[in-house]
């Protein structure tokens, strides 16, 4: 059986959700970035992105070695919104640091949001994720996950699940 790690990063939070398909359980992270310069920035991903991938060895010892699947949203420029372009390279960027520091033995994918999850609106695709991975806001997966930052982690909970349906 195979690890399913999503990731959804942000410049200001990245939701992390791993799922064992062994032992049918979640795991969830989140690593706050704030909103300093650049290099600071990179340097505060790499430290938080260390906390789960830290946690790593001991979930694939739990589900002895199996391989490694990771999806990481890859951000998109949509021109009807006025996102400012610095604002879009920083998100780039740290999509691209979640992608290097996050594990994978297996396969990798960069989706793009529409690939994903389509164009249902926010708050239904959500409740999809939740209820699919048999999850819910008050789950104790979700205790040490700040509410600001909740709604990144139930992306990465998306992105988990559609790579585990992807990779099958």
């Amino acid at each position: 059986m195979v690890v399913f790690i999503g990731c959804d990063p942000d410049t200001n939070a990245t939701g992390i959700a791993m799922f064992s398909a062994v032992l049918q359980r979640w795991w969830l992270f989140s690593a706050e970035v704030p909103p300093y310069d650049i290099e600071d920035r990179l340097r505060f991903m790499t430290t938080s992105l260390t906390i789960p991938a830290d946690n790593l060895p001991l979930v694939l010892l739990l589900t002895k070695g199996d391989p490694v699947v990771t999806a990481v949203e890859w951000p998109m420029i949509y021109p009807r919104l006025k996102a400012r372009p610095n604002d879009i390279l920083s998100l780039a960027t740290v999509a691209g640091m979640a992608m290097a520091k996050l594990p994978c033995s297996v396969r990798s994918f960069l989706p793009r949001p529409q690939t994903w999850k389509g164009t249902v609106p926010k708050e239904i695709a959500q409740k999809r994720y939740l209820a699919e991975s048999g999850l819910s806001l008050k789950s104790p997966e979700f205790a040490s996950i700040k509410p600001k930052f909740r709604t990144h982690v139930v992306d990465a909970i998306g992105l988990a699940l559609w790579a585990r349906k992807t990779y099958a």
